[in-house]
């Protein structure tokens, strides 16, 4: 109990100047924080969203017809009959 209360007496007396000290980092962290986010003009997650955009969509050129989906489909639908069949 006496590290206690001795722990105890160190931060009541010394209360202004921690509160003062948590104050200052705090401040120190905010300042470091808001040149940071200025320091970065385009976020590098949008950059890789774009990158992903760009990736994964395809031009309307490349896209199938609506014919090359029917045969497609006709195929498909041939295929499965076949393989029902012969189980």
């Amino acid at each position: 109990m006496d590290v206690l209360a001795k722990a105890q007496s160190i931060v009541t007396e010394h209360a202004f100047t921690i509160g003062v000290g948590l104050l200052l980092a705090v401040l120190i962290a905010g300042i470091v924080w808001f040149s940071m986010s200025r320091g970065s003009v385009k976020s590098p997650v949008l950059e890789n969203q774009s990158r992903v955009n760009e990736a994964t969509t395809t031009p309307q050129e490349q896209l199938p017809t609506q014919e090359q989906l029917e045969e497609m489909s006709n195929y498909a639908n041939k295929m499965e009959a076949e393989q029902k069949s012969t189980e």
